[in-house]
């Protein structure tokens, strides 16, 4: 799962390039080609005959009940069909769905690296995190971490051995790429850190790990670790999205515009939701 990521992250930086600048078009170009990917999974996995067939039924019924309202044996009927009819419109709708959801899934991991946090300021502060392996006694091994001049160590290790913890806290010197050095005992690894403003998108990983699958499906970016240190962290600051001064996680801005576009373009595609 950390390779097939990774993968996708590589080809994501290339899509991701031009709009480094501009947040908000490279999230509308993003969503408007989510709906209409959507839009093709789902006219090509759909029963698109009996979706339209379900949808008829529903509305002959609501009909039946604005036109014989004062039957009271005509109303349960017809709500009994409309029940019974959502049920089997709903049916149709299992497949398209269950293809959409790893392909959808891996586009919002991609998606919150670029949009999901932002890079720590120069003067800004920020927590470095280790987690080792049960068999690492903390309180008798060296905890060392190092950083390039671009990245300044504020804090010496601040150990929790019941745990398996470390943490450290930097700061931002300068603006750039750089790689940390984290050194337990006689083990060394590396952890990237950018530093810099927030108004332009960074694809920023929080997490190098050792490749299990929820962090693999979740933090890809970075090689795995292998050996006693499970995973580095950096605690980079969340950012919530400006939509036009509406200020919001951007998940519900890429939601709210592939909707949009997904109806707005199903009478082009021919396909009936």
């Amino acid at each position: 799962m950390l390779r097939i990521s990774n993968a996708l992250g590589f080809v994501f930086k290339g899509v991701m390039a031009p709009f480094r600048s501009l947040p908000l078009t490279g999230m509308v170009v993003i969503s408007v080609l989510t709906g209409v990917l959507m839009l093709i999974i789902y006219k090509y996995t759909s029963d698109q005959k009996g979706i339209t067939g379900a949808k008829n039924k529903i509305k002959a019924n609501f009909l039946a009940i604005m036109l014989f309202s004062d039957s009271f044996i005509v109303l349960l009927k017809s709500i009994g069909r409309i029940l019974r009819w959502n049920l089997v419109y709903m049916g149709h709708n299992l497949r398209p769905l269950a293809v959409m959801i790893a392909p959808v899934l891996l586009l919002l991991v991609q998606l919150n690296f670029w949009y999901g946090y932002r890079p720590v300021e120069v003067g800004e502060s920020a927590l470095v995190k280790v987690k080792t392996a049960r068999n690492v006694d903390l309180s008798s091994t060296d905890a060392v971490l190092e950083a390039p001049e671009g990245v300044t160590v504020e804090t010496p290790a601040v150990r929790a051995p019941q745990t398996g913890e470390v943490t450290w806290r930097v700061a931002g010197a300068k603006e750039g790429a750089y790689n940390l050095i984290v050194k337990i005992g006689d083990e060394l690894k590396e952890k990237r850190v950018v530093v810099g403003p927030p108004s332009k998108l960074h694809a920023l990983a929080p997490l190098r790990h050792n490749g299990n699958f929820a962090d693999g499906l979740l933090y890809p970016g970075e090689k795995k670790l292998t050996g006693s240190i499970r995973s580095i962290s950096v605690q980079y600051p969340e950012v919530k999205m400006n939509f036009f001064g509406w200020h919001t996680h951007w998940i519900i801005v890429y939601f709210i515009l592939s909707i949009v576009a997904g109806l707005g373009m199903k009478g082009l595609f021919k396909v009936d939701i």
